[in-house]
């Protein structure tokens, strides 16, 4: 198992015909302790793979492809009696986790880049991408990435949504000949976020196939993947323990297989809670199904079997409704090479491809 951690000194190239400048971001040198502690800048590496505004990567919207899609995830629902157990109770831990965030008592997230506006992020985080010669580089991203935000700017008007992400977060690719994702996630969200936390996806893998061929044999992580109930023990021991003190904070949500209005907004309301308010990302499991017109997240192939598949959510972008993620499928053999270890992506249809399962926030 190889595993990659994004905390690497990561340098950063910016050209404009000739090159501008270069500029060096180095982040945290720990490998045991997550997140960025200095300014909201500390990490460019999300502003880096911000896609052009006015651009929904990966959205697909046409009705006939979504009806279709939800009646095809209707007749073909293979959630575990495990995950069935957990979508149960989701709600009512959902509530209970909400009470808990507002009696408070929870620090400030320092691991968190927060702006008002995508354009505040672009002209504030100039200085972290470019240095010397290039002090006018921040002026020239703000209008190549965000031409109508940066207009607001120049007249003093906030026109377009606000922008946070989880500073550094972690990628891996993942072991067990690419169907370790669950153990991945709970892993690379573990050196994420700042505190003790930290778990390598083997002895993640060891508990979650603990927990389930307890209850069945025949579960194990390299014959069925890993079931949410799973995942959440497995956050709730790994992640929130030792750093909280809180082994109950991680809750499975289950959608539907086609969201409704109520359902999306519920999601991206908590993504805001735990991303922006508390610093913790939030692991989605996805249902890819085959076929070229059906949703698939970036790099996974369209053809063959469906995708079950969970990603690490760490931020979001309010001005096209995009969301960003760590993906650990670059670590699956034969396609994993055509995936990106980070994506922008609609998150209108990232709801989509996680209806049929959900996510745990």
């Amino acid at each position: 198992m190889r595993i990659k951690v994004s905390r690497a000194t990561r340098v950063v190239l910016l050209s404009m015909g000739l090159m501008l400048a270069a500029s060096l971001v180095a982040s945290p040198a720990a490998t045991l302790a997550g997140g960025g502690q200095g300014s909201n800048c500390t990490d460019t590496t999300p502003l880096r793979f911000l896609p052009r505004e006015g651009t929904r990567p990966g959205a697909v919207t046409d009705t006939g492809i979504l009806r279709a899609l939800a009646s095809y995830k209707s007749q073909h629902d293979t959630m575990s009696a495990a995950d069935r157990a957990a979508a149960a109770a989701g709600v009512a831990d959902s509530a209970k986790k909400t009470a808990r965030m507002q009696a408070g008592g929870f620090a400030p997230a320092a691991n968190v880049a927060r702006f008002s506006s995508r354009s505040e992020a672009l002209n504030a985080c100039a200085g972290a991408m470019s240095t010397g010669a290039a002090t006018q580089l921040g002026d020239r991203v703000a209008r190549a990435f965000a031409p109508s935000a940066y207009a607001c700017l120049a007249s003093n008007i906030t026109c377009s949504g606000p922008i946070a992400y989880i500073t550094y977060l972690n990628h891996q690719d993942e072991g067990g000949s690419g169907t370790w994702c669950g153990p991945a996630t709970v892993s690379m969200i573990a050196l994420t976020e700042p505190g003790p936390s930290y778990v390598t996806q083997q002895t993640a893998r060891n508990y979650i196939n603990g927990l389930q061929t307890a209850v069945n044999p025949s579960r194990t992580v390299e014959a069925v993947g890993s079931d949410d109930s799973s995942v959440v023990a497995a956050l709730g021991k790994y992640v929130t323990g030792p750093n909280l003190g809180i082994t109950s904070w991680y809750v499975f949500v289950s959608l539907s297989d086609f969201p409704s209005s109520q359902e999306r907004s519920t999601y991206h309301g908590r993504l805001v809670d735990d991303i922006s308010n508390f610093g913790y990302a939030v692991a989605g499991n996805t249902w890819e199904a085959s076929g070229a017109n059906n949703p698939h997240l970036p790099g996974h192939p369209t053809t063959g079997p469906d995708i079950f598949h969970y990603i690490e959510i760490g931020g979001y972008d309010e001005t096209d409704s995009t969301d960003y993620f760590a993906d650990s499928a670059t670590g699956v053999p034969g396609w994993g090479a055509n995936v990106p270890a980070y994506s922008w992506f609609d998150e209108f249809t990232l709801e989509t491809i996680l209806g049929g399962r959900g996510y745990i926030w």
